[in-house]
């Protein structure tokens, strides 16, 4: 982080269920204010497949966080990500299973 800061560029990090307290700050951040910005994109039978994602982007205050490290981060960017594969035995595109988890 030390090296990023001080050359002057912009690290993105993805936030997973190990940080919880940030986790449920940036959930009730995100819950009780409205998006500043939105994307929709998607992409047609490339791969058999059709993906469509929404971004959408909220700015950060200083002090969102839970810990002093987090004052460095600026902004949220939750990226939904929905995708349909095409099926041949029944020719038509069905949402993607998600994988099951090895036990």
């Amino acid at each position: 982080m030390e090296t990023v800061l001080a050359t002057g560029n912009h690290l993105l990090v993805q936030l997973k269920g190990h940080h919880p307290k940030l986790l449920a700050a940036v959930r009730m951040l995100c819950q009780s204010r409205a998006h500043a910005e939105q994307s929709y994109t998607v992409d047609l039978g490339r791969r058999n497949r059709i993906e469509q994602r929404t971004v959408r982007l909220w700015p950060l205050p200083s002090g969102s966080g839970t810990e002093p490290w987090h004052d460095h981060f600026q902004t949220v960017i939750e990226v939904q990500r929905q995708t349909e594969v095409f099926h041949p035995c029944h020719r038509c595109f069905e949402p993607r299973q998600a994988p099951r988890p090895i036990t």
